[in-house]
């Protein structure tokens, strides 16, 4: 951080070379010293709290990745140091509540596309609706990766549709987050395809990972940059992705293989607490969108298979309200059923 430069700048303006006020500190620290008068240092200004970015995943997750690239940066731009805290579990819920219990300017929320569409679709007694959270920017877009564990055997996507068809009961797939885009785009998947599976939430893609690789479930759908590195490592197989072109060179979309309708994208945002005062909004806004602009940023959000996009307020509300109207019908569609709010 740098407050301490900014105020303690003014002591690096020029002095004057007149001779008369080169004598005038000595007169003055004279008269001061006389008269009793109280040390001249400044008392030093308080550091401002720090505002916490609060994620509804555990480490890892995409929605962690952006918050961590770019909490750094938008730290210096605010001025104010800026603490990342994971809270996940309940399908974001857990990391909302955190957030609209604080005083308005504390906290942060980084949040995918599910908890501010998906699922307050799918949750009829979901505990907030879009309006609870001040939009403040759009941080990334990114496609979803359909994968399962390299020690299957299954190579192409075509293998392991006609390996679910064959094996119904056991051709389950994986995700983060009940009511979230990961379950409902394998469920369009698995319909568009022509097999039956169902769904085994997780709260934090770490285990999901892990259990993938193991072999305890046989499929996933999850973002690209959230399984990218596995893949290349060779622990899991990305049989194809959502997007309109390739995430992952050697990885054929949906799309190519003949399934146009499932092209998915999902994203990340920037939300504040609803009363927070719309100066302060823009504020944010301002700093992430910097942020988002800084090279280094750029470029690492792209080797994790993420778009760096940025928005204004009113901007990401828009796209909110068109992806409400994309998925509403899908997710009434598929006949989901929760099993709580």
């Amino acid at each position: 951080m740098n407050n301490r430069a900014a105020v303690y700048s003014f002591a690096l303006a020029p002095v004057t070379r007149n001779r008369s006020l080169r004598l005038l500190p000595t007169v003055l620290l004279f008269w001061l010293a006389a008269l009793g008068a109280p040390a001249m240092a400044q008392a030093p200004v308080p550091a401002p709290p720090p505002l916490r970015i609060v994620v509804p995943v555990g480490p890892g997750g995409s929605s962690d990745g952006v918050a961590r690239l770019l909490a750094e940066r938008m730290a210096l731009v605010l001025r104010r140091p800026i603490v990342v805290e994971n809270r996940p579990g309940g399908t974001g819920r857990i990391a909302v509540e955190a957030m609209r219990a604080a005083a308005p300017g504390g906290v942060v929320l980084v949040a995918p596309i599910a908890l501010v569409v998906t699922a307050p679709i799918a949750f009829a007694k979901w505990p907030y609706q879009p309006h609870d959270l001040a939009p403040v920017a759009q941080l990334s877009s990114f496609d979803y990766a359909f994968a399962v564990g390299a020690q299957s055997g299954i190579r192409t996507f075509a293998d392991f549709v006609a390996w679910a068809r064959a094996n119904a009961a056991a051709s389950h797939f994986a995700g983060v987050g009940n009511g979230s885009v990961p379950h409902f785009a394998g469920l369009l998947i698995a319909r568009d395809a022509g097999f039956t599976t169902s769904f085994v939430p997780y709260a934090e893609i770490g285990k999901l990972e892990a259990d993938l690789a193991g072999g305890h479930v046989a499929s996933a759908v999850a973002a690209t940059s959230d399984i990218m590195a596995l893949h290349r490592s060779g622990r899991l197989r990305v049989l194809a992705t959502t997007g309109r072109t390739r995430a992952i060179p050697d990885v054929p979309t949906l799309r190519e293989l003949g399934y146009p309708a499932l092209e998915i994208a999902g994203w990340n945002a920037l939300f504040a607490h609803p009363r927070l005062p719309a100066a302060d909004i823009e504020a944010l806004s301002r700093a992430a969108n910097e942020a988002l602009r800084d090279p280094a940023v750029v470029g690492k959000m792209r080797d994790a298979g993420l778009v760096p996009t940025g928005s204004t307020p009113s901007e990401l509300a828009a796209i909110i309200a068109r992806d409400i109207a994309l998925w509403t019908p899908v997710i009434r569609a598929s006949g989901f059923v929760p099993d709580g709010p």
